[in-house]
Parts: C-alpha cells; sequence; structure tokens
C-alpha cells in the first residue's frame, strides 16, 4: 500500500534513472495518471502539474495557481506557487509553498496538497497499463 505521494517519488526515482523511451513514456503516463488527483478547480482553475526537472524521489515539487475572489464573488487576481514536499519523520510530510500569500491563500494551498498527497492507494500495472484504487481505511 502507498500514499500518492510515494507513488509520485517511485515514478520520478524510475524515470530520473530511465534510459529506454518506452519506460520514459510509460512513467510520463502514470504521472499523468496520478496528477489528475492534484487540486483542480475551485480556485485551481489552471491545474496543478508536477515539476519532473526539479522534483527528486526524496522531493517532490508541483507547480500551481490560485484564482482568488473577492467578498462578492468576482475574480480578482491569481497568484502562482510551487509546492515543494519532502519527507517528514514525525507528521509523514512537510511542504514548503512559495509565492505570494494573497489573503493567506499558502495555508489553504498545503491543505488541499497535504490531503491528496496522503491518501492511500494501491498501484498495479496490467498489460502495460497503470491503475491505482483508493484503500478505504476501517
Amino acid at each position: 500500500m502507498n500514499t500518492i505521494a510515494s507513488a509520485f517519488s517511485g515514478i520520478v526515482a524510475q524515470f530520473k534513472t530511465a534510459k529506454d523511451q518506452s519506460f520514459i513514456d510509460m512513467r510520463l503516463t502514470m504521472l499523468e495518471e496520478l496528477q489528475s488527483e492534484l487540486p483542480q478547480g475551485s480556485g485551481f482553475d489552471s491545474g496543478s502539474t508536477i515539476d519532473i526537472d526539479s522534483s527528486r524521489p526524496n522531493k517532490l515539487v508541483f507547480l500551481t495557481a490560485f484564482h482568488h475572489m473577492d467578498e462578492s464573488g468576482f475574480y480578482e487576481g491569481w497568484t502562482s506557487h510551487k509546492v515543494i514536499v519532502t519527507p517528514d519523520f514525525r507528521f509523514g510530510l512537510d511542504l514548503q509553498i512559495t509565492g505570494n500569500n494573497y489573503n493567506n491563500i499558502k495555508e489553504y494551498i498545503g491543505d488541499c496538497f497535504h490531503e491528496v498527497l496522503e491518501r492511500k492507494i494501491k498501484t498495479a500495472l496490467c498489460d502495460g497499463e497503470f491503475t491505482f484504487s483508493y484503500v478505504r481505511e476501517d
């Protein structure tokens, strides 16, 4: 059983050492599947992606932007952010959010990413297709 964060980490590690293009392509497909779980919508209107070039097995870097609204519900601008994730022996993950902290948005971004990255999943590779499913904790 993995978390989404550990699945990203494993794929990044394999991607960094891969030489065979078909192996690289399969890992890119796996990353796309996992990226679909990252925050999107509800302010994350342009989605979130992993920065594969900046990421390492022990440091994941995600790129996102937040579309802010005012009290009347009108859009008032964007802020761009990097979410840098490293292991933390006491709390599971340590998240550092870069960018402007407009309306204290960094805490919300951190909460959203933490919730997604800590989800428990089972992964499988069947007939060349990467799949994962959530694990229910009772």
